[in-house]
């Protein structure tokens, strides 16, 4: 009976037999710890199956040592040490292309990484060899920088990249963009073609090179937008600009401008579609002059019996079939029943046109020429000055202005003088601009230009009152309006 107990109890104890081969076991942090009881042990396969390790198991990321306990039927039966150490560095890896800076700009060593991991927990310490953080030069040129990132354990990893300092590229362009709602369509390629990069290194960086963001963007919506332009150039030297875009209704775009006081650092695009005087952004009186003896047209009507009348028109509207002329109506109103020549700077002349009306009191009138009745040249020659109420109300008293005449088979003439006032009512009771500009007889509807390209008045002629003598020329609001009135077609002109 004992004999038989005793038998059976070996045969337990054979059946739940467990023998610990491997007492401790070391890991590199992050390294997984892996339970599996026959890792550790020997016994039969009824223990082997019934061992299991505790619930709670080493989080290797942190290197110290753990105790893990394995249990059979819930009694603690053998437990293994496990040390977590860390001698592996941080797994580190430069940016893909030699970056660039500005003199003087600040290199952040981190920055010049897209990874940086480490396998153990605790703070990856960043630096150039130099042990900073940051670094920064003085002169131009290309410098080596070693780069050192150290682990909370002291483990260190290295790489040598490449950096190169150079001037940024120049983004150039208008301070804002104005956009009237629903005109035209406006997309980012339009806004380039107002903008201009150029780079000290490269010279001009082409459009197709930029990385343009501009989404959002709904002309139909009045709202304010963003155009962000970035560049960059051979040596990776970025520069980024953001310009404004404003989407604004027609009938409020002439109140913005003036508001805004951007308009001769800005660009308004509208449903114009003519070839219009270049944007001069900074100024340029005598850039602005060669423009303008493109706008200018010579009037000469032949009266008969040797008598002759002669004037100065402007070219104020180019479309796909026309050319719209403004002169003043005592030059084309007074002799519509002659036919007049009419010579443009280039020298070329033609006595085809159409009268279409105007007004006597503010002395403005019209004319219309047939596209296709001028030749290739002329039609390539000829400019819109650029037209803004919003400008003609607020250039200030004493500002540069000039006039441009042009008289049959001669050279253009260009006289400079200064603004006086936009409106001022003279003994007619009909409102003037008036200027300080040389007049005589024959520059009766010459244009009164400013620096920046801009029509500001039509020359009328000069009023005596009061002692005074005032150079007067028609209001832009008055060109404008009866403009539209003989037409039936809008000129854009906010």
């Amino acid at each position: 009976m004992l004999l038989g107990c005793i038998t059976v109890l070996l045969a337990a104890i054979s059946l739940l037999y467990v023998k610990q081969e491997v007492s401790e076991i070391r890991l590199e942090a992050g390294e997984a710890f892996d339970e599996r009881p026959e890792l550790y042990f020997k016994g039969s396969p009824l223990a082997m199956k019934l061992i299991e390790p505790s619930k709670v198991l080493p989080d290797t990321k942190l290197p110290q040592s753990y105790v893990v306990k394995y249990y059979l039927y819930g009694i603690l039966t053998r437990q293994v040490r496990v040390d977590v150490v860390d001698t592996t560095p941080p797994d580190i890896a430069l940016v893909e292309t030699e970056p660039g800076f500005a003199k003087g700009q600040n290199i952040v060593a981190r920055d010049l990484l897209t990874t940086c991991e480490d396998n153990a927990y605790g703070e990856v310490s960043v630096t150039f060899a130099s042990g900073q953080k940051e670094i920064s030069f003085a002169e131009y040129g290309s410098y080596p920088l070693t780069i050192v990132a150290t682990d909370a354990n002291l483990n260190e990893s290295r790489a040598t990249i490449m950096v190169h300092v150079a001037n940024p590229p120049i983004i150039l362009g208008p301070t804002d963009f104005y956009v009237v709602r629903n005109q035209r369509k406006v997309d980012a390629e339009r806004l380039l073609s107002y903008i201009e990069v150029l780079d000290e290194q490269d010279g001009a960086i082409d459009k197709d090179e930029l990385t343009v963001q501009f989404s959002n963007f709904d002309d139909a919506k009045e709202g304010d937008y963003s155009l962000q332009i970035t560049a960059q150039n051979s040596y990776n030297v970025r520069a980024v600009k953001t310009f404004p875009v404003h989407v604004v209704d027609e009938n409020n775009m002439t109140d913005r401008l003036v508001l805004d006081e951007k308009l001769l650092t800005s660009v308004v695009l509208d449903g114009d579609t003519g070839s219009r005087t270049p944007f001069i952004m900074k100024g340029d009186l005598s850039l602005a002059q060669d423009y303008a003896k493109r706008n200018e047209v010579s009037i000469l009507y032949e009266l008969g019996g040797g008598t002759y009348a002669y004037g100065n028109g402007v070219v104020l509207d180019l479309t796909d079939d026309s050319v719209y002329i403004a002169s003043n109506y005592h030059v084309f109103g007074r002799y519509a029943d002659y036919r007049a020549m009419l010579q443009f700077a280039d020298g070329s002349k033609t006595d085809n046109y159409t009268y279409l009306g105007g007004n006597e009191a503010c002395d403005i009138a019209f004319i219309r020429l047939d596209l296709d009745a001028l030749s290739e040249e002329i039609r390539q020659y000829l400019f819109e000055p650029r037209l803004s109420i919003a400008r003609a109300k607020t250039i200030e008293t004493g500002e540069s202005v000039f006039r441009t005449s042009l008289y049959q088979n001669k050279a253009p003439q260009t006289v400079q003088g200064i603004f006086n006032t936009y409106s001022i009512k003279i003994f007619t009771g009909q409102s003037y601009s008036s200027f300080q500009v040389d007049m005589k007889q024959g520059d009766s509807g010459s244009g009164i230009y400013d620096q920046y390209g801009y029509l500001i008045s039509i020359c009328s002629g000069i009023a005596h009152e009061n002692g005074r003598t005032i150079n007067c020329g028609v209001r832009m609001e008055d060109i404008v309006s009866e403009f539209e009135r003989c037409t039936g077609k809008c000129l854009y002109a906010y």
